[in-house]
């Protein structure tokens, strides 16, 4: 049994790219998601950051991020970049077990957490989260 979580934001975002000199910035027009993970960058709200932090998970801090909206010419600073310190390849995934509160990276972009920290996000304010359960709704690669 995989007893542990992957976060998920179903909004739909203005594709967030990591550009070369470390910053960030949308490469279309749009909102940026409350909650975004990609190869490069686990980006989430001020809110969900600063909450998470408030947590002292261990390998886990929330750093001050910048984005650039080329449509706008703005510089947002909507977003905290999450950095997470604990990561395991993809195909680890059934022999990787979590008590307490954990959150990690599997195969380099997908954020998971323990079953502990599953259940406060749950009961928090961010009702935008989903949570799935083990492997299941993994983005296909193909």
């Amino acid at each position: 049994m995989f007893p542990s979580y992957r976060l998920a934001c179903p909004h739909l975002d203005s594709g967030l790219v990591t550009t070369t000199s470390n910053g960030m910035q949308l490469s279309r027009a749009g909102k940026l998601a409350p909650f975004s993970s990609t190869p490069d960058c686990v980006l989430a709200e001020n809110a969900l950051a600063e909450y998470l932090s408030s947590l002292d998970l261990e390998f886990f801090q929330a750093q001050e991020a910048s984005v650039h909206d080329p449509a706008t010419s703005q510089i947002l600073h909507t977003h905290r970049r999450l950095i997470i310190g604990q990561q395991f390849p993809l195909e680890w995934a059934p022999n990787i077990y979590v008590a307490g509160d954990w959150i990690f990276l599997l195969g380099g972009e997908h954020v998971y957490v323990s079953a502990g920290l599953k259940n406060k996000l749950a009961e928090s304010s961010f009702t935008y989260l989903e949570f799935h359960e083990g492997l299941s709704g993994l983005p296909d690669k193909g």
